[in-house]
């Protein structure tokens, strides 16, 4: 009885240890990303593993496992310290009247839900509606936004765009960053004696290799344009098909100098898979330092794949 026992502990020592060097991967992944596309996508659900990664710490403890102990409390540091900017107070952050921008990307092939997206204008009362995935189904609706200037391009694909105003919408154009041309709206609007810049993207889905390497090259041209015209008054949104802790996101930072407007206000996952079981923030609104963001938050569904992103923002004091 007393050897099984002993042989039945060395076995759930074995099976612990295994655990703990199986789910440091996510760790190891956070700098290994870029090498691989999969490894890309792993790192997306990082916020996911940070519970299970803790429970694994208990059950190293219960067991007392202390030789492994550091493999999985290694990794829950690491993980702790890349999601830290979402959970601490964030300077950049204000409060006070500011401009509602709504995002929103409507699911263009299975949500013709248009009812819905009114309601959500008269509730979050928006001066500006980003909207992607327009297909040509949208045009007669779009035409009945409660909005004074409009400017979109729809299309017969996921990559239809549009932005609509109460502010006056100005120089709007169609910018690409990329060989398949998918569009972005470069535009400029009016805040105080200021003209802030913004540009709404949406990103290719890193569905594969090829894919993935669309949405990176995209996005570097993307931040290159953003830091040669030097603007602090500059403000990316839309769907850029990645999380924070991808390292593209963090070169996008690096490289514009920008501010993600979760900082300080939590994860705010915006995109919901297996009917929202899973929750991944691939909505984003990034900012210069002449910008002040007020609030973020995610609105209720509106029968897309996405959730409304809804900031207020405002110069910076």
């Amino acid at each position: 009885m007393h050897k099984r026992r002993l042989l039945g502990t060395s076995g759930s020592h074995a099976l612990i240890f295994a655990l703990d060097v199986i789910l440091c991967f996510p760790a190891v992944a956070l700098v290994t990303a870029r090498l691989d596309y999969r490894l890309d996508v792993l790192v997306h659900f990082l916020p996911y593993y940070i519970p299970v990664v803790a429970v694994l710490i208990f059950i190293n403890l219960l067991f007392r496992q202390f030789k492994s102990l550091f493999i999985p409390g290694a990794t829950l540091l690491a993980l702790l310290i890349t999601t830290r900017p979402y959970y601490l107070p964030w300077k950049g952050n204000a409060s006070g009247p500011g401009i509602r921008l709504m995002h929103l990307n409507v699911n263009w092939y299975v949500n013709q839900n248009f009812d819905r997206v009114f309601d959500l204008i008269a509730q979050e009362q928006p001066e500006i509606l980003c909207l992607l995935e327009i297909g040509r189904a949208w045009q007669r609706k779009i035409e009945e936004l409660p909005f004074s200037h409009k400017f979109y391009e729809l299309r017969d694909d996921p990559f239809g765009i549009g932005v609509f105003s109460n502010l006056e919408i100005i120089e709007p154009r169609i910018v690409y960053f990329q060989a398949n041309r998918l569009p972005c709206i470069h535009f400029k609007i009016r805040v105080q004696d200021r003209l802030v810049e913004l540009l709404y993207a949406h990103n290719y889905p890193p569905l594969n290799g090829g894919a993935s390497f669309a949405r990176n090259d995209q996005t570097r041209n993307m931040a290159q344009f953003i830091r040669d015209g030097g603007n602090p008054f500059f403000i990316l949104v839309g769907d850029l098909n990645v999380t924070p802790w991808s390292p593209h996101f963090k070169d996008l930072l690096d490289t514009t100098g920008m501010a993600d407007a979760r900082w300080g206000r939590g994860i705010n996952p915006s995109w919901r898979w297996f009917d929202g079981l899973l929750r991944l923030p691939l909505d984003h609104f990034l900012y210069g330092k002449g910008i002040a963001v007020r609030d973020l938050h995610i609105g209720p569904s509106f029968y897309s794949d996405h959730l409304p992103l809804s900031v207020k923002f405002d110069l910076a004091p």
